[in-house]
């Protein structure tokens, strides 16, 4: 039986391409939002290696819950 595994975008970045691609920092800095269900699988770490790679300063929003659950709002939007 072959085994197959689904990974959040970020965590595919970080196991399989971070030493594959040349990373140029672009920006000076960034904001960085983890959705809350990037937060539960504890990538809060992940967004932030990736984001360095990007920008010389990363600062998390803060936002401890958008409520967008999340695409249910693209879908279903609030009246």
């Amino acid at each position: 039986m072959r085994r197959f595994s689904l990974y959040e975008p970020v965590d595919f970045v970080r196991h399989f391409l971070l030493d594959k691609l040349d990373w140029t920092k672009v920006r000076d800095s960034v904001a960085v939002h983890v959705p809350c269900s990037s937060k539960k699988m504890g990538l809060a770490d992940a967004f932030t290696q990736v984001a360095s790679l990007c920008a010389h300063e990363v600062t998390h929003t803060g936002v401890p819950c958008c409520g967008a659950r999340l695409a249910r709002h693209i879908t279903l939007p609030t009246p």
